[in-house]
């Protein structure tokens, strides 16, 4: 049992975090975000600029690409071994990345449409707050979770694992994208809070059971003999 005390309360924690983000927090600050914009329309402005980075695209398509041509090359007989191991080494951590993110977004995915969740725009139009669970009326009542936090969050998480010493670079990137889902009210705070967790929940749990034992039946990487 003592093995799963830790997610559970992980978990706990988490669910407490968006009842009170949902009761207290999200209203207002959407709120306060479309005052701001108001306001200052250079604020928003950089952020409106940036928050597209967030989409899945941008990152899939370079590392399944790169997934493609490290595998043909890492199992290539003409290729010397050094190269191949080469390729091995970067396949795996394009792989690793396109899993992360790709499965994260799936998932992301799925829960929109069963969640409902009106975004922000419901609210400050038409003064409409919550979820319509199972709801099919499109783009704004898929707001649960942040699909593009979910993204961000994933990929941080993700290079932070591969590249540690940068790790303050990955989540810098992942924090201004997310902020910026909030900022110009695309999603409510309890949004993007969930995308991060999914993003962090997906990278650990990829990460931590077999996923690089899994990559390496993909990507063989050779030992180097002893006259190399």
């Amino acid at each position: 049992m003592k093995k799963y005390a830790k997610p559970a309360a992980i978990i706990a924690g988490f669910l407490a975090l968006e009842i009170l983000l949902y009761l207290y927090i999200d209203r207002p600050l959407a709120v306060l975000m479309r005052d701001m914009g108001s306001f200052d329309p250079n604020f928003t402005d950089f952020f409106r600029t940036i928050t597209d980075l967030g989409k899945s695209v941008w990152y899939l398509v370079p590392c399944g690409l790169a997934v493609l041509f490290c595998a043909f090359l890492s199992r290539g007989k003409d290729v010397p071994p050094a190269y191949r191991r080469l390729f091995g080494y970067v396949g795996l951590r394009a792989l690793f990345l396109f899993l992360t993110i790709g499965v994260s977004g799936i998932v992301a995915d799925i829960i929109k449409p069963i969640a409902g969740r009106a975004r922000p725009i419901l609210y400050l139009r038409d003064s409409f707050f919550g979820f319509a669970p199972f709801n099919a009326q499109g783009f704004l009542w898929n707001g649960f979770p942040s699909g593009h936090t979910t993204t961000a969050v994933a990929l941080a998480c993700s290079l932070s694992l591969l590249y540690p010493r940068a790790r303050i670079l990955w989540f810098t990137y992942a924090g201004l994208l997310t902020a910026s889902r909030v900022i110009v009210n695309a999603h409510y705070l309890s949004d993007v809070c969930a995308g991060a967790f999914l993003g962090w929940a997906t990278t650990y749990l990829l990460y931590q059971h077999g996923m690089f034992r899994i990559n390496a039946i993909i990507f063989p990487i050779d030992k180097p003999s002893p006259t190399e």
